[in-house]
């Protein structure tokens, strides 16, 4: 049972723990550590402790580098490991936990056997999200790139033993990093409401994180709302809970290369296709009056949170986006339709079977032209 501490300051937090060990790692985004001392909080609140620190500065996380980064470290004695920054800084702690306890190497992340690793020994794991939008730290899994590839790292010691929610630290980000952020914890709780491994635990968080997303992004975003932000932050953590069991779907598949290719943030790739599923998913209720319960119930509560009808659900989904000042179409990114076949290819099987409404290469073309 992961332990959580909800909206309070992470350093009255951690001093609860103050006496409770004694060789700690923080791995900590250069920026963050930057903006928030924390390299330096640490040490006075741990001041008995031996304190470690991989600094993580433009973290890309291809398996090779990351790799690279660790190695000084895994040989080192640690009871406690903090990973503290945005979605890519608390991926490379799990990255870091899979190398040291699980000794990972790149063949077997290919072959996707990291699920099936045992091991006796963990070492306590407390993550400090400071963007309000991965839910990294509600998951067991992390992102890595092998030659350009997209694979998943899925293990249960990469599930946090703690996480601390402080909305301040997100709160300070950029208005692009907040709209990206939350349009992907959005995204990924639309995804987890429909997905076809969705259980009644996992709609039932990615129902809440909708309403509180979709209920105070604007306010959140455009006027600087706090008590907004907060409910942003909630629901992105929200959000990590359900994609930790049902997983996401179609969008999240094709957005990895738009992401990495054409320069695109994260959550606004996530997005940008979308619309096109939303088309796909009520036209196929609509006309086919499918028996997937897990899909009319999410469309159903689309159209209720959203108040808007079944067939204008998309629209109203880029209506809400546009408020923010970003419009969803992909020939805004430089994305042309010449390179749409290779955006197409570049999807990963796993997450198109988790998509309620089964995938093609002629119904992918066509929700990627539609995007367009």
């Amino acid at each position: 049972m992961v332990q959580i501490y909800k909206l309070q300051d992470w350093r009255q937090n951690l001093e609860k723990l103050r006496r409770k060990y004694n060789n700690i790692l923080l791995i900590v985004s250069v920026s963050c550590n930057e903006r928030f001392k924390v390299a330096n909080e640490l040490k006075l609140i741990f001041d008995s402790a031996k304190i470690s620190i991989i600094s993580v500065k433009y973290f890309k996380s291809n398996f090779k580098s990351s790799e690279n980064l660790s190695k000084k470290y895994l040989n080192e004695t640690y009871d406690l490991i903090i990973g503290f920054g945005g979605g890519s800084t608390l991926d490379f702690a799990k990255f870091f936990i899979s190398l040291k306890l699980l000794r990972i190497n790149s063949s077997q992340v290919k072959e996707q056997k990291i699920k099936e690793l045992k091991i006796n020994k963990k070492i306590d794991f407390i993550a400090i999200p400071t963007t309000a939008g991965s839910g990294s730290e509600s998951t067991k899994f992390a992102v890595t790139y092998i030659n350009g590839k997209k694979y998943s790292i899925e293990n249960d010691i990469l599930l946090p033993k703690k996480y601390i929610l402080d909305p301040h630290l997100s709160f300070t980000c950029s208005k692009t990093q907040k709209i990206s952020s939350a349009l992907d914890a959005l995204c990924q709780a639309i995804e987890s409401s429909w997905s076809n491994n969705a259980s009644k635990e996992s709609i039932s968080y990615s129902f809440q994180s909708i309403k509180f997303i979709w209920e105070n992004i604007e306010t959140a975003i455009l006027k600087n709302d706090f008590k907004s932000h907060q409910k942003i932050l909630l629901g992105s953590n929200l959000a990590g809970k359900a994609i930790n069991i049902s997983k996401t779907t179609g969008p999240h598949a094709l957005s990895y290369y738009i992401s990495k290719k054409f320069k695109v943030s994260h959550g606004l790739s996530v997005a940008l296709t979308m619309p096109a599923f939303l088309d796909l998913h009520t036209q196929h209720i609509i006309n086919n009056n499918p028996k997937s319960k897990k899909l009319t119930n999410s469309i159903k509560f689309l159209e209720k949170t959203m108040h808007t009808r079944k067939n204008n659900i998309a629209h109203t989904f880029k209506k809400k986006v546009k408020s923010l000042g970003i419009s969803l179409n992909l020939l805004n990114f430089n994305i042309r339709k010449h390179n749409l076949f290779l955006i197409s290819k570049s999807i990963d099987p796993v997450r198109l079977q988790n998509n309620p409404v089964e995938l093609n290469s002629e119904l992918i073309m066509k929700i990627l032209t539609n995007s367009l």
